[in-house]
């Protein structure tokens, strides 16, 4: 279902503290030259940065570059620094397919600012392979697929993802003071969510198999966790799934030279804030197209709507799964 977003009359973000994850450089198999992928320091990730800070929020950003670009303030990371004011950046280089190194870009982010309310896993770099081609060990042997766009855009996520519920959980209270299993999970991490990076590559036949099979993936997420993120604490999750969009992933020029509408950085960014800022929002999925922002999730209508549609009135898989874990819980409680 398609909705509007006035970028005039956003969610107030003022004094928000939201952390945004970047990603490592790829190679996207084109002959053509092509910029560096999007992380916190190009396309997606550096147009909401700018997006977030400039409507006052707090960003922890990471990426795999040592500093941020000229573009984005410089940090100050002096530890005796008082509490920041809204609009300042802390930046970690990270790469989000390395446990220590995205657990490092929470713990420091958290350390800096105190807490932690939304969190955007913008982790993609382009496709790398089709898990097909024949490459060789140095005996000669068949060598295992390059599974390096799938670490980034899906285990990266879920990287950020496992992060992400347990420090917005911690909300603004000292470590010292928080509960394992707070018994008022509302009041923790009231207003807090996740956003997952997903694509229009989740939604359609798309050439390019490890960059599908991620984002396909992140889809899962969305699909398998509403449930889990508002049980463990009450955090909502959503994913944007953006069309092709000027971040340098692939040129501009080459993309309209084929008939493909390329929207602005910025239509995302929208986006990510409506989401942050909408405490109905919960379970989505909204693709953004030319600027246009259509939620295909659990809409009327949208792809979980149109398979109820389509399939016989039935006990369906999910509802099955439901009654199952409900019947866990009881004997757990009964035994």
């Amino acid at each position: 279902m398609e909705f509007h977003i006035n970028p005039d009359d956003l969610p107030s973000l003022a004094g928000k503290t939201i952390l945004i994850t970047g990603t490592p450089f790829s190679t996207f198999p084109l002959e053509s030259p092509l910029t560096p992928s999007t992380g916190t320091n190009s396309g997606i990730g550096l147009s909401t940065t700018h997006f977030l800070l400039s409507h006052g929020a707090n960003v922890i950003a990471g990426d795999i570059s040592a500093s941020p670009p000229p573009s984005l303030p410089n940090p100050n990371l002096t530890p005796s620094t008082p509490q920041p004011k809204p609009g300042t950046l802390f930046y970690q280089p990270t790469n989000v397919t390395e446990w220590s190194s995205i657990r490092a870009l929470f713990e420091k982010g958290h350390e800096h600012f105190g807490r932690i309310d939304h969190v955007f896993a913008n982790a993609g770099i382009r496709p790398q392979s089709n898990f097909l081609e024949e490459t060789f060990d140095e005996d000669g042997l068949l060598a295992p697929p390059n599974l390096g766009t799938v670490d980034v855009n899906l285990i990266g996520v879920v990287n950020t993802l496992r992060l992400a519920v347990y420090y917005l959980k911690r909300g603004d209270r000292p470590q010292s003071q928080q509960s394992e299993s707070p018994s008022n999970g509302e009041h923790i991490v009231q207003g807090k969510s996740i956003i997952l990076s997903a694509s229009g590559a989740s939604l359609r036949n798309f050439w390019a198999a490890d960059y599908a099979t991620a984002k396909h993936g992140v889809l899962g997420l969305i699909r398998g966790l509403t449930e889990d993120t508002t049980s463990l604490g009450g955090v909502r999750l959503n994913a944007v799934a953006p069309s092709w969009t000027d971040t340098g992933m692939v040129p501009k020029t080459l993309l309209e030279s084929v008939g493909a509408r390329v929207q602005d950085a910025v239509a995302v960014a929208r986006a990510v804030a409506t989401l942050f800022g909408d405490d109905q929002r919960h379970g989505q999925l909204v693709y953004i197209w030319d600027g246009r922002y259509f939620e295909l999730n659990s809409s009327k209508g949208g792809m979980l709507d149109s398979v109820d549609r389509m399939l016989p009135e039935m006990v369906s898989e999910g509802e099955a799964m439901v009654r199952l874990r409900m019947r866990s819980l009881e004997s757990r409680v009964t035994g």
